[in-house]
């Protein structure tokens, strides 16, 4: 299957720099991730993962076996170049797979899952019990709607697809492999009723690159309760300096003031670096009159992404991002 069928981008950013991957629980779909566009930067567009079975893809059936389905994700994004990937619970494990079958995998979070070595020694077969007992797991971690199971029709609609995967996720054993080399960030919820933080913090034995564990207040669903917080780790974890070619003067934050207070007529030291510069006066005509010295530089303004974040700090990374993909 291609890109279109596993992937959505909730908020498309042509102009971004930065994927994130994102795959969802059990018993979710993309959607789990729709709030999340609204804390990123501009330079990153979000990527989130569907699963067969829910959603848009509702017609089709569910997948029980992990692997097979992480290899499909790998497969469709193999051309789509460096990505980070973020997966919460069940959405963790594919996630791990998925970047050992990605070589542009740039970097890993797990969210909510204990380390592979953890997930050998433990088996569970939750996904055999009857409707009430799956039921009742869900009520445990968090993770479900009480009245959507109420409801007789949509408690038959969603009943399957939760059972499918906690199949797949149960019968689940990852396999000893190398470890990853690139850089992993755990997360976990310190009230946890199905894991720890110890065994959340034990992910460090799957990658020889950089490795770092937090633990949050909550339990499974800690994320929920976190979001601003656990976006910010993400964002922190998965930025890496990069070697491009020297930004113009213009282009950096400095630059930026510079040009906005000559324009406004105003002393620089009145324009700070996160100020909403639609604020500050800059209004439709003066964006033109900016983006014709932009231009003149060679860069291709990218102003849907302007408005959304509009500071110089903002429209710095931008501009200059821009600049390095038409340089």
């Amino acid at each position: 299957m291609s890109f279109a069928d596993w992937i959505r981008v909730p908020r498309p950013r042509p102009y971004a720099t930065r994927r994130l991957v994102c795959f969802p629980p059990a018993g979710f779909g993309a959607g789990f991730y729709r709030p999340w566009p609204d804390l990123l930067p501009a330079d990153v567009e979000l990527w989130a993962v569907q699963y067969p079975g829910r959603e848009d893809r509702f017609t089709e059936p569910c997948r029980t076996e992990l692997t097979a389905v992480a290899a499909e994700v790998a497969a469709a994004l193999a051309g789509a170049g460096p990505v980070s990937l973020f997966g919460h619970s069940m959405g963790a494990s594919i996630a791990y797979e998925t970047a050992r079958r990605l070589p542009l995998a740039r970097a890993l979070v797990v969210s909510g899952r204990p380390a592979p070595s953890h997930q050998r020694a433990t088996r569970t077969t939750r996904y055999l019990d009857d409707d009430a007992a799956v039921v009742a797991e869900l009520d445990l971690l968090g993770g479900s709607q009480p009245d959507a199971f109420a409801d007789p029709e949509l408690r038959a609609l969603l009943l399957p697809v939760v059972r499918a995967d906690f199949e797949l996720i149960e019968t689940y054993c990852p396999p000893p492999a190398p470890p990853l080399d690139l850089p992993v960030l755990a997360l976990c919820g310190s009230a946890d009723p199905r894991m720890t933080p110890a065994q959340s913090a034990d992910w460090r034995e799957a990658t020889t690159g950089r490795f770092t564990a937090h633990a949050l207040t909550g339990g499974h669903f800690f994320l929920t309760d976190h979001l601003p917080e656990v976006v910010r780790l993400v964002l922190d974890h998965t930025t890496t300096k990069e070697t491009d070619m020297p930004v113009p003067a213009e282009l950096t934050v400095d630059g930026v003031r510079a040009s906005i207070a000559a324009l406004l007529g105003v002393d620089v030291d009145s324009v700070g670096a996160q100020d909403n510069l639609l604020l500050l006066g800059v209004d439709s005509i003066k964006l033109m009159a900016l983006a014709g010295q932009w231009q003149r530089l060679g860069v291709e303004v990218p102003f849907l992404e302007l408005a959304e974040d509009p500071t110089a700090e903002g429209w710095a990374r931008l501009l200059a991002a821009t600049a390095g993909q038409t340089g």
